[in-house]
């Protein structure tokens, strides 16, 4: 016979419905979320820094360009001077400017003003309704033109001697000078960077010896020149 003195066991109560689940999927993915904010914000950041530091480089590049130059300033490279901003003796060097004549230094040009140039310009190498003049504006602008400078002072050394010709050297560096349009001391510092990289890495600079009739032709026509196509 059943004892009605022992208590019956309770009923359990109830199963909550679980919602742990969803609060925690949606906590991970405001975990996820945060981190993601972050990581764009740190990648923003750091591609600012980078283009503040490009830009301080290249306004350096243009006063270290201007203080090479200084021993030829004239009073017309005053106001480019001050738009690169030249430290405070290069200013005491400004105030007693006299001499007239073409300026030397360049004014400052933002670096993003630069390289869209560069990127619109140099193609014109390869555009057949280009005008020769554009072409070898463009060849200045071209990423691999000191090479072709040296090239063609090569090609034009080999030429001297072939001819015999009296200072050989100096004879090459004139002529490439007066065909590019720029100083002869310039080409010469060109070929010395050019030798001296080639000295580090011998196929980096392999460009081959170019003459100044080739130079000529390729910038009155489209496309290569046959040794660089060849």
């Amino acid at each position: 016979m059943t004892n009605l003195l022992v208590p019956l066991p309770l009923p359990s109560p109830p199963e909550q419905p679980r919602q742990g689940g969803t609060r925690g999927l949606l906590d991970e993915l405001l975990l996820f979320t945060a981190a993601l904010s972050r990581a764009y914000l740190a990648f923003c950041d750091g591609l600012q820094a980078a283009a503040r530091k490009a830009e301080q480089d290249h306004l350096r590049g243009e006063r270290l360009a201007a203080y090479r130059a200084r021993h030829r300033w004239k009073a017309g490279d005053v106001r480019p001077l001050l738009s690169i901003e030249v430290n405070e003796i290069a200013q005491r060097r400004m105030a007693a400017l006299k001499g007239r004549g073409r300026p030397v230094v360049r004014p400052h040009r933002p670096l993003g003003s630069v390289l869209h140039e560069k990127l619109t310009t140099w193609p014109c190498l390869f555009r057949e309704d280009a005008t020769p003049d554009e072409r070898r504006r463009a060849f200045k602008t071209w990423p691999w033109w000191k090479h072709h400078v040296e090239a063609l002072y090569r090609g034009e050394l080999e030429l001297a001697r072939a001819k015999r010709i009296a200072g050989a050297h100096d004879h090459a560096e004139r002529a490439v000078a007066s065909a590019l349009r720029m100083s002869q001391g310039k080409v010469h510092a060109i070929c010395g960077e050019i030798r001296a990289l080639r000295r580090e890495d011998a196929k980096a600079a392999d460009f081959p010896p170019m003459e100044l009739a080739e130079y000529e032709s390729w910038m009155k026509r489209n496309g290569l020149p046959k040794r660089m196509s060849a």
